[in-house]
């Protein structure tokens, strides 16, 4: 169990994805983690990441993904609804309620 939860951590402080920077963990759920993080240097993002914690676990190159066994559809389901969500909050105009979603990104 102890080896499990190990392999779930957040990305590391200064981990790149897709040239967004990594700067800490702002919250961190079964369903998914939240950084904060740089782009070009200057502008702070925010980055959900998909990690349903009871389907999968980090691989050894952090980025990578594992699905646990036999945990393929209920992972998959899971990443369908969350990209379908993101890509709603993508076309919605501007709140200041609301994060501006400007990208959909799948790390693979």
């Amino acid at each position: 169990m102890k080896e499990m939860q190990e392999n779930q951590q957040p990305l590391s402080k200064n981990y790149v994805l897709d040239s967004k920077k990594i700067v800490n963990k702002i919250s961190d759920s079964d369903f998914a983690i939240t950084y904060l993080a740089i782009e070009d240097k200057t502008k702070l993002v925010v980055i959900k990441e998909y990690f349903p914690k009871l389907y999968c676990a980090r691989g050894p190159n952090q980025a990578e993904v594992i699905l646990l066994p036999n945990m393929d559809d209920n992972y998959n389901k899971g990443l369908k609804a969350f990209i379908k969500e993101a890509n709603l909050l993508a076309k919605l105009p501007s709140h200041q309620n609301i994060a501006n979603t400007h990208l959909v990104l799948e790390a693979k």
